[in-house]
């Protein structure tokens, strides 16, 4: 059927193709911030809402950052993203015998909740895309995650990252959750932040200690032992802390 599009299609179209400009960390090798732009998606009034719905709905808008690093691209998940993320998660890892693999359908709400953590907090997890080639390096983030695991941590945000097997062992692990942080911190300057790291796992224990975490408790978890680091503040900058010794920061 041809003719002039209702009025409630004119709006849904030019909703949906707008794009908001803001501002975003860039993190340069030498420390420096630059600025890029967000992607904001609006929804709402006036937007994909036919005739009636629409003025009984108010704008609602999600700015979602996406940060550059030297060697990454840190952004929001996408659906496109679950295939990398599922084989991510069902690779062995023979130093962690005793980790329990997720089923599909955990490992597809756990990506659905990173994504909808953006949605209630303005911050959340983000997919680690390596700039050069485009391959899904893995993730870093910083959540409200309501752990039991005492009152000192209580109303503060957990940090944490995970990477793919090719990209262990190159400083991209450092280099996503480093710039987070530093978006993070610009965004909730004075925040406490914790981890909780296995405390068999050298190469995450060494991360957390080179981002200015330091070791709070020790507790266990089944059969394993779990380091809980605290982070007493976060700072929004891109000039990072010197790590104390692994030795200092485990007593």
């Amino acid at each position: 059927m041809s003719g002039a599009p209702e009025p409630w299609t004119r709006r849904a179209i030019r909703h949906n193709s707008r794009l908001a400009t803001a501002t975003k960390f860039a993190i340069e090798p030498a420390g420096s911030i630059r600025l890029g732009r967000y992607l904001a998606i609006f929804v709402g009034h006036g937007g994909v809402f036919p005739g009636a719905f629409a003025p009984s709905l108010s704008l609602w808008t999600a700015v979602l950052p996406v940060i550059e690093t030297e060697r990454l691209i840190l952004r929001p998940y996408t659906t496109e993203d679950f295939a990398a993320y599922w084989a991510m998660l069902c690779e062995p890892v023979d130093r962690f015998p005793s980790r329990q693999m997720l089923s599909r359908e955990d490992a597809w709400q756990r990506m659905l909740a990173a994504a909808g953590h953006w949605t209630l907090f303005g911050y959340g997890v983000l997919a680690a895309i390596e700039k050069a080639t485009g391959v899904y390096a893995g993730e870093t983030g910083l959540m409200t995650m309501q752990r039991d695991i005492g009152e000192r941590f209580a109303g503060c945000d957990e940090a944490g990252w995970y990477l793919t097997a090719q990209a262990r062992r190159r400083g991209l692990g450092f280099e996503a959750a480093q710039a987070l942080h530093g978006w993070y911190g610009a965004r909730f300057s004075g925040r406490r932040t914790y981890c909780i790291v296995d405390s068999t796992n050298t190469p995450s224990l060494n991360l957390a200690i080179k981002l200015g975490y330091e070791a709070r408790d020790l507790q266990s978890c089944g059969n394993q032992e779990m380091v809980i680091f605290e982070r007493s503040r976060v700072r929004g900058t891109t000039r990072f802390y010197h790590a104390p010794s692994r030795s200092a920061a485990l007593h």
